[in-house]
């Protein structure tokens, strides 16, 4: 059974933070340790980069993602029936 071990991720731009600067890093797969050894599973690629730019780094395995949160819509907002145009 394969063992995920680490996370692929790609520098996908900075941001500011408590003035700081920061990488924002975009989860592309995930480095599996299996019975025939070391695997790479890619779930996404980044586009836009000149060939021989881009790097991939992989960091220790998260235990869980954070996930995206979605407003709840109030009554009358777009989404509960009526077309707001």
């Amino acid at each position: 059974m394969a063992k995920v071990i680490g996370d692929i991720m790609f520098p996908g731009g900075k941001y500011i933070k408590d003035g700081e600067e920061k990488t924002r890093w975009l989860k592309c797969g995930v480095l599996l340790e299996t019975e025939k050894g070391m695997r790479l599973k890619l779930e996404s690629m980044p586009v836009g980069i000149a060939p021989g730019e881009g790097w991939f780094s992989i960091f220790e395995k998260r235990d869980e993602a954070p996930k995206a949160v979605r407003p709840v819509p109030t009554e009358g907002a777009a989404g509960d029936g009526d077309i707001p145009f």
